[in-house]
Order: C-alpha cells, then structure tokens, then sequence
C-alpha cells in the first residue's frame, strides 16, 4: 500500500491538502515499476531461499523490487518477464554465456560474500547500484549513437521524382528520419 487517506471532515483546507497529497502520490505511482529480479543457482534451492529473504526485507523497506529463483536450465523459458538476472556464485562460470546470450538484460553474479550470508540488504544496494551503471552506460551509448548519427548521418539522398532530379538533405536524430520538407517542397514545385 503506498497511500491511504482517512481523515475526518473538520478542515476544509486540511481535507484539500489530503486529497492533494493523495493525487500527487498517484500521479508519482503511474510511472513506477516494479524491478522483477529473476534469481537461479544450479537447483534453485538457495536462490529460492534467498529470494524469499529479499522479499521480506523490499517489503519491509517499500522498496518496489520482486524476486523469484529458477534452477538455471530454466533462465531461458522465464527470463523474458525479468528486467534483471541474478545468478548463484556457484554458477558464476556461466555468467558471462548468460551475458552474451541475453543481451538485453542486466545479468550479474550475486557476490560471493552477500550470498554466503543471505544478506539481503547488500544484495539490494549492489542491485540498486549495478542498475544505475547500467543505466548510464545505455544512456551513453545513446548519447554517442545520435551524436555519431549527427555528424556521420547528415545524409544527402538523391532520388528520382518524375523525372527530375531531387536532392533531399535530411538528418538522424535518435532513429528517425528528419526530412528538410522546404527543401523537397521547393524542388517539386
């Protein structure tokens, strides 16, 4: 539960700064997510048990994280409903086929040391942490995509309209094609 408004009917003011505070919180909760962590080791036996560990304790927080554990032959038929993969230090060889095979997804092995002692909070910060590097180095490479798409896409295209010679000058910019619409409306006049 992330809001509950119950108050009595005395104020005018009081009651509007509620419901105000309400409809904000609402407004805040329409974009958030719940991070699904999918967990696996080579039984899934300790990873269940750890992932029912990290749901107590997010629960307990308000964090909005969600655990589940899977034997690891089963990554492949589960991990689509996942936005991050967790896996064992016992399968930590694995790691790197996972991260090559899913490229998509954030795959990370769980440290030796916070498995060991099913310390949940650290497991939270090293996610929350590894989730933010993540971020940035995607935002990043979307930075150098466009700017590269800037510099080396300003594309002049020469195409053939009714037997005239058009030269459209157009641009990419984050994956879409910009056309110069006065230029092409000059030419075709």
């Amino acid at each position: 539960m992330q809001f509950y408004l119950h108050f009595e009917l005395n104020d005018e003011n009081h009651a509007h700064q509620l419901y105000d505070e309400m409809i904000e919180t609402l407004i805040g909760l329409k974009d958030k997510k719940t991070t699904r962590v999918l967990l696996s080791c080579s039984s899934g036996l300790t990873t269940s048990m750890f992932a029912d560990n990290l749901n107590s304790v997010v629960e307990m927080l308000g964090e909005d994280y969600h655990f589940d554990a899977v034997v690891y032959s089963n990554i492949y038929e589960q991990v689509e409903n996942y936005d991050l993969v967790l896996i064992a230090p016992q399968i930590g060889y694995m790691l790197k086929r996972l991260q090559e095979s899913l490229p998509d997804k954030l795959v990370l092995q769980i440290p030796t040391a916070t498995f060991a002692s099913y310390d949940a909070i650290g497991a939270i910060k090293f996610i929350q942490s590894e989730i933010e590097n993540y971020n940035k180095e995607k935002k990043e490479e979307q930075v150098k995509k466009c700017h590269c798409c800037i510099n080396v896409s300003s594309l002049l295209f020469y195409q053939l309209i009714e037997h005239k010679h058009v030269f459209i000058i157009a641009f990419m910019i984050n994956q879409k094609l910009l056309i110069n619409k006065r230029l092409l409306k000059q030419v075709l006049i």
